[in-house]
């Protein structure tokens, strides 16, 4: 028998891994040097604990004039309790936000974000997507008001079966599955999506290789985010194949952010709800639909969970004579065992 690999073993092992799937939202960046130091400090820790170092990181490098640490950790985990990666990769997003032609940091004193803070937070987002061992913090759900339609939409999660949100409820399983995925844990299609989970994130990264986010897009190139966003779901010769067939095929409106958002989360299952249920919805779909880049999380990985289906089909990702679409051939790399 092999002798066991040491705790500090392990790390290391773990951490040169992950440095090594480091990959940059914008190729085009000059002199892109991954966070490595960054990564090191947040290895093992939870997102509240994340957020404060992210902060520490900020200030130590730019200075206080977009906030001090305790305010920017605040502006980056504002319930003051750990949460999802997902949810501090979203709160990096909001940071920066469109408005009225001008990017700003929300509710820090309206201070603009210059070029150098922008790309250290995307850099930031690299990291975050390459950590190893990552393990959400499941919050304590008695201190959501479950009778609030706001907060209930505020504390939506991800099914974990799909990219589809679900609302967190104290009388349901810690589990969190979307209508179209509740299903037993036993079940041999829960096995195999759970089986998915490994390759989905490493899809997700590469996706976002070749899919600049929409406010740097909007930032560099003077477009709107929301608009860019949407036409990255109906372009067929873009990044997201998969998903623009997709929404295709649901006959769904796709003009507005709310469509597009109604769309990526269909089906949900209005009469199997109650009323606040129904109000927490319709307030999510009405609320983040305004701002719909802020789910360009959301549908990267709509689109890594389709190409994985689609890869564990018969020749699913497969053209007619066989051949697989250069966009899509690392995926034989992943799902070839």
């Amino acid at each position: 028998m092999s002798k066991k690999i040491s705790t500090p073993e392990k790390r290391n092992l773990l951490l040169a891994k992950a440095k090594a799937q480091i990959v940059p939202f914008m190729q085009a960046e000059v002199g892109y040097v991954p966070e490595y130091a960054l990564m090191e400090r947040l290895f093992g820790k939870n997102t509240i604990q994340a957020a404060r170092i992210i902060a520490e990181e900020f200030v130590a490098r730019f200075g206080t004039i977009s906030g001090t640490v305790d305010l920017l950790t605040r502006r980056l985990m504002p319930s003051g309790r750990a949460s999802t990666w997902a949810d501090l990769e979203g709160r990096i997003f909001e940071i920066c936000k469109w408005d009225m032609g001008a990017w700003e940091i929300a509710h820090l004193d309206e201070k603009l974000l210059n070029i150098e803070e922008e790309l250290f937070l995307y850099r930031v987002v690299d990291v975050i997507l390459a950590l190893p061992k990552k393990r959400d913090y499941i919050r304590s759900e008695n201190k959501i008001d479950f009778n609030d339609p706001k907060s209930i939409a505020d504390n939506f999660t991800t099914c974990e079966l799909c990219w589809r949100s679900v609302p967190r409820l104290t009388h349901r399983k810690k589990i969190h599955l979307c209508h179209l995925h509740d299903i037993p844990s036993t079940a041999p299609e829960y096995r195999r999506r759970k089986r998915f989970q490994e390759n989905i994130h490493r899809i997700a990264i590469r996706l976002k290789n070749c899919m600049p986010p929409p406010l740097v897009v909007g930032r560099r190139y003077g477009v709107r985010p929301d608009i860019y966003t949407m036409e990255l779901c109906l372009s067929p010769d873009g990044p997201l194949t998969y998903l623009v067939d997709y929404l295709k095929s649901l006959k769904m409106p796709l003009r507005t952010g709310e469509d597009f958002l109604r769309a990526l989360e269909h089906p949900v299952y209005w009469d199997k709800l109650d009323e606040r249920l129904t109000r927490a919805w319709e307030f999510y779909f009405g609320d983040r639909g305004i701002y719909f880049e802020w789910h360009y999380t959301r549908i990267v990985l709509a689109e890594a969970w389709l190409r994985a289906e689609a890869a564990h089909q018969h020749g699913g990702n497969r053209r007619d004579d066989g051949s697989v679409p250069p966009w899509l051939r690392f995926e034989h790399d992943l799902f070839d065992d």
